[in-house]
């Protein structure tokens, strides 16, 4: 048998984030930036799509396309526009919008995320249109038919992450290609849009770094170790832990346990509870999430770690007993500065 104690401490100690920017994806840099008429034009045509006013946005944004090819702004709001008309059939303006899209991710450009929600226009029609240009790159293997993919995809997240699950796909296509500080800052970006929601650990359906094998964890640890400690934040150290354990670097890893156990932060907060929920009973869940503050939730996993013992040991799918053991022999001579 495992005790429940033993998973917890695991899951207690567990909470880092490198000090990754936490701010949202923008779309990049195109050559609509420093031209404050295309600029302008733009905002204009929003607004027209945003009144509903489709045709004339449409107009205007095939003129300001024609005229600046290169910039991926114009070409991405010309798809938009394009997806309103309820006339042809829905194959064709689906083909054409894709089209759009494909030359806006060309040119560098994919919706800011949480920009979404002021357009009137289908959601599953803009999703449908990107996944079809999408799907197309995410099949080849050249490192530009990646970026293109991913400003794709970062459209479909922008209305929704589980969509088509794009946001598990993409932060797998960013640690495939070794782009680990992306991935993690995506993760983070999708907790932080989340964070309103109490059920986030069941629903986000995010697994790519939940870290199980040596060759997930390998790029991940060298990356976040390059990292200054002082830039390193509680999420990253709890990345740093699971690729530890994965390595079966077992002293490395309550290292990193020991040295984020008094920097829990919101985000990290909730992102522990994820882990824990498997092995906690609902009094415990339940106690937890209602505590006010992180010093009241910090109490808690000491609470939950002293006071249950879990006798099902199918429930720990994380880790080995024997890792379980090591850490709650090491717990013992950190509980004091827990509490």
């Amino acid at each position: 048998m495992i005790n429940r104690p033993g998973r917890l401490i695991i899951l207690a100690l567990t909470l880092g984030f490198s000090s990754l920017s936490p701010a949202e994806v923008q779309g990049e840099k195109t050559d609509s930036t420093g031209k404050p008429e295309l600029e302008t034009g733009i905002e204009q045509a929003c607004e027209l799509i945003k009144s509903e006013n489709f045709a004339s946005a449409v107009e205007f944004l095939r003129k300001l396309a024609a005229e600046n090819p290169a910039d991926g702004k114009a070409n991405f709001y010309l798809g938009l526009a394009t997806l309103a008309d309820e006339k042809r059939r829905r194959s064709a303006v689906i083909e054409e919008a894709s089209g759009h899209f494909m030359d806006a991710a060309k040119n560098g450009y994919h919706m800011p995320f949480g920009a979404w929600k002021d357009f009137p226009i289908r959601e599953k029609r803009f999703t449908d249109a990107n996944w079809a240009a999408a799907q197309k790159y995410l099949r080849k293997k050249d490192p530009r038919n990646t970026e293109i993919a991913a400003h794709l995809l970062h459209n479909i997240i922008a209305v929704d992450h589980k969509t088509r699950d794009s946001g598990e796909k993409l932060g797998k296509l960013y640690l495939s290609t070794g782009q680990v500080r992306k991935a993690i800052e995506l993760y983070r970006q999708i907790l932080q849009a989340n964070s309103d929601n109490n059920q986030k650990i069941y629903s986000l359906d995010l697994d790519f770094l939940d870290i199980y094998l040596p060759e997930q964890a390998n790029p991940i640890l060298d990356f976040l170790s390059s990292e200054k400690p002082e830039n390193c934040s509680p999420m990253g150290k709890l990345f740093m832990a699971r690729a530890a354990f994965a390595l079966e670097k077992d002293s490395l890893a309550c290292s990193y346990y020991s040295q984020c156990q008094d920097s829990l932060d919101e985000l990290t907060a909730g992102e522990l509870l994820r882990d824990v929920t498997d092995i906690v009973f609902e009094d415990d869940r339940l106690l937890y999430e209602n505590a006010a503050t992180l010093k009241e939730k910090q109490a808690e996993y000491i609470i939950l770690k002293v006071t249950r013992i879990n006798t099902a040991s199918e429930d720990i799918r994380r880790f080995p007993e024997v890792r379980l053991e090591f850490l709650e022999s090491q717990f013992l001579g950190h509980r004091a500065s827990f509490i």
